[in-house]
């Protein structure tokens, strides 16, 4: 009986969850620094952000390397930290570039 149980262990898919990374990024809009608050989910494939002073937030699909995060024009870098976004209007290429910082999880109430 044990070798059948082992076996049907093996063909067990494993799934793993990472919790979300929860990351504060500051750039500039080109006069002052700006906040954006960034969670990147991994485990989902996606990542999303508030800019609170702007009053927007976004949910975007992400693909994740070994060095980067990317999704909606925007690009952070795993090893740095580094924020960048590629904005493209009417042929008129602009790279704006920031910083991010680890956060803190959120408390959660439920």
């Amino acid at each position: 009986m044990a070798p059948r149980l082992l076996l049907l262990v093996c063909f067990i898919p494993a799934f793993v969850s990472a919790a979300p990374v929860y990351l504060d990024c500051t750039m500039t809009n080109g006069s002052k620094p700006v906040l954006w608050h960034v969670a990147l989910d991994e485990s989902m494939s996606s990542a999303s952000y508030t800019v609170p002073e702007m009053d927007v937030a976004g949910k975007y699909p992400a693909v994740f390397t070994a060095e980067n995060v990317l999704f909606n024009s925007m690009e952070i870098s795993r090893t740095t930290l580094s924020f960048t976004r590629t904005v493209n209007l009417l042929g008129d290429v602009k790279r704006d570039v920031g910083q991010c910082r680890v956060a803190k999880a959120p408390a959660r109430k439920f």
